[in-house]
């Protein structure tokens, strides 16, 4: 009995190892139902399967049976992606809902359970080009090597080497592309790949085990052809055939922008930014990052943005910023959705809009934006829809933004979106405290006070107040103030407890003002003298 089968452009039909012709009618029945023949595709067949004694009556089962939840729907659940509707599969729609919702490391996760159980290479290669166009490169490389996995073919190796080479993996890249080589070796899928980069400037990657590439770039490169510099510039950038040499890629990168090439205008400014190869120079990359972003280069765009933003080589102009993110924005660049979600969320140089706020948050959030994500959460919290602040607080959380972990911890301690859970909350203000996040410092101390969620331990909570005192965390540094004067957890120090009441009441704590004016009293002259040294000497070294 065939466990799988595959169908080839060719019309010949496989069972395990065996090959079968197919009949021309079988043919002719298969084209006429829209099933395609471009790509081999595995048919699966379970045990229970009927055995059939001509191959039409096979196809037709398969059909009705296999074609209309998989192959025969392939462009349709393409169109069901594009367009926001449900895929036709559960591992299908399961990865279409990680690709828009959730968070890289927690979809790496959620992969490793649906990617086994998903066997068709179709759907795979699907998956793999949603995540290429988020933006989650390691993402679609998973999706790519499962679908090699099953079936290795030419153009899941290609993409595949795509994706390793804008991780920066140049090994992989190399042997991915090698693999493509060996199954496609000449004819006209080499050809459209050689075209595709390109016009993608990636011709480094036609033959990266071969050094003839290297010639023929530098030859077209002292002829003048822009691309063919730009290329060989990053050839020696990224060392591919060559030892990496910054001096020679900023050479070539150079005569590529000089001519006009947008990408070489780009990466030049990003050197000269970056100071790689070439003197830093904040002028001359917003010169750069100008021409290549008036080419409508999108990362020149929101380079050029932050320049603006940060007056740096410029003087700082929020107005141009704006304007610049805009239109990176526009192009799906995450950071600069997230930038100008920022503008209009707290109205610097544009009409305060939490409306067009919230909308560009989203899109960079569902790009895996970390920060997008805390700030759309706090939008939702704004309006009072917990479920949605946790969601994305979670989110932004698990990608280690110490203000989603403190913010996600104070959902879990006031039970609001979630069940109240005290355990939860100590795990995440731990983390953000951890990453010297103030608040969290504080509201960490406060549980170790009170004994939720951990026993309680008087030491533990000063260690924590202190460390947000120290930062001007007022209320941290009134109940600092407090353990020193009482002696809990720590030695009394009227001293000591002094100067943080006073830090404190600086700040606009009123019980802090209380706790002080009681102390004072009770304090010798000298003891108030040492105090206000101590105040004097905290202040100097936090204005330093």
């Amino acid at each position: 009995m065939p466990i799988a089968f595959f169908i080839s452009k060719t019309g010949e039909f496989y069972a395990d190892t065996e090959r079968f012709t197919i009949d021309e009618e079988t043919f002719n029945w298969l084209s006429n139902n829209r099933i395609d023949l471009g790509r081999k595709s595995s048919l699966g067949f379970s045990k229970e399967s009927p055995v059939f004694d001509n191959f039409l009556d096979a196809a037709k089962w398969l059909k009705k049976h296999w074609f209309p939840n998989v192959e025969y729907k392939t462009d349709e659940a393409d169109n069901a992606f594009e367009s926001g509707e449900k895929p036709v599969t559960e591992e299908y729609e399961e990865c279409a809902r990680i690709a828009h919702e959730i968070t890289e490391k927690d979809a790496i996760v959620r992969l490793a359970e649906i990617l086994p159980r998903e066997h068709n290479h179709s759907h795979l290669c699907e998956v793999g080009g949603w995540y290429w166009k988020l933006g989650h490169r390691w993402l679609a490389s998973m999706a790519y090597r499962r679908s090699i996995e099953i079936l290795p073919e030419a153009a899941t190796y290609f993409n595949l080497a795509l994706c390793y080479d804008d991780m920066g993996a140049k090994d992989l890249t190399q042997e991915a592309m090698n693999k493509f080589f060996e199954l496609v070796p000449s004819g006209e899928e080499q050809e459209e790949a050689e075209r595709m980069l390109h016009q993608n400037g990636k011709d480094y990657l036609i033959r990266l085990d071969k050094k003839e590439a290297l010639i023929g770039y530098r030859k077209a490169a002292e002829q003048g052809d822009s691309l063919s510099q730009y290329n060989l510039g990053k050839m020696y950038y990224y060392g591919h055939g060559v030892p990496q040499n910054y001096n020679e890629a900023v050479k070539w990168f150079s005569k590529a922008a000089e001519q006009g090439n947008a990408k070489a205008q780009y990466v030049l400014g990003l050197l000269y930014d970056n100071g790689e190869g070439i003197p830093q120079n904040d002028k001359d990359a917003i010169r750069w990052y100008t021409k290549a972003a008036e080419q409508g280069l999108a990362e020149a765009q929101h380079n050029l943005a932050l320049m603006y933003e940060y007056g740096r080589g410029i003087p700082q102009n929020h107005k141009e910023a704006v304007k610049w993110y805009s239109k990176a924005a526009e192009q799906g660049i995450s950071f600069a959705q997230y930038n100008l979600g920022l503008a209009y969320d707290t109205g610097q140089d544009v009409s305060l809009d939490y409306k067009e706020a919230a909308k560009w948050y989203l899109k960079a959030a569902k790009q895996g934006h970390a920060m997008a994500q805390n700030n759309l959460g706090v939008m939702y919290y704004k309006i009072h829809n917990h479920k949605e602040a946790v969601k994305w607080y979670s989110m932004a959380a698990e990608q280690g933004i110490a203000r989603a972990q403190g913010n996600l911890a104070g959902m879990y301690y006031n039970g609001q979106g979630v069940p109240q859970n005290y355990n939860e909350a100590v795990k995440w203000y731990s983390m953000a405290a951890e990453q010297g996040e103030a608040d969290a410092q504080h509201d960490l101390a406060l549980m170790y006070e009170n004994g939720n969620g951990v026993p309680q331990n008087y030491k533990e909570a000063v260690r924590w107040y202190s460390k947000a005192a120290k930062q001007g965390h007022a209320i941290a540094q009134s109940k600092l103030g407090l353990f020193f004067y009482k002696g809990q957890g720590i030695s009394k120090d009227p001293v000591q407890a002094y100067k943080w009441f006073e830090l404190a009441v600086t700040h606009g704590d009123k019980d802090a003002k209380k706790h002080r004016d009681t102390l004072k009293k009770k304090m010798s002259l000298d003891q108030l003298a040492e105090a206000q040294r101590l105040i004097r000497e905290f202040k100097t070294q936090a204005e330093e």
